[in-house]
């Protein structure tokens, strides 16, 4: 799992990643993926953006993270 410490702007995009896999906001998240940001991201408690987007019921968000690569183990 990739993980983005240390640097005040990664974190920050790191917060916004996970707000956004909270939210369900599929197509925003879609984009960052797609321009790189790692699928698999995970916080400082270990939860990733396919852990989070399930867990707020997010099937949609699930799905995208899912087929562009995320670990679901």
């Amino acid at each position: 799992m990739a993980s983005m410490d240390g640097d005040p702007e990664l974190e920050e995009l790191a917060t916004r990643m996970f707000d956004l896999a909270r939210a369900g906001d599929t197509e925003t998240l879609r984009a960052y993926v797609e321009a790189g940001v790692p699928v698999d991201l995970s916080n400082g408690k270990g939860d990733t953006l396919l852990m989070l987007a399930a867990y707020y019921g997010h099937a949609e968000t699930v799905r995208m993270l899912v087929t562009s690569g995320a670990e679901v183990n």
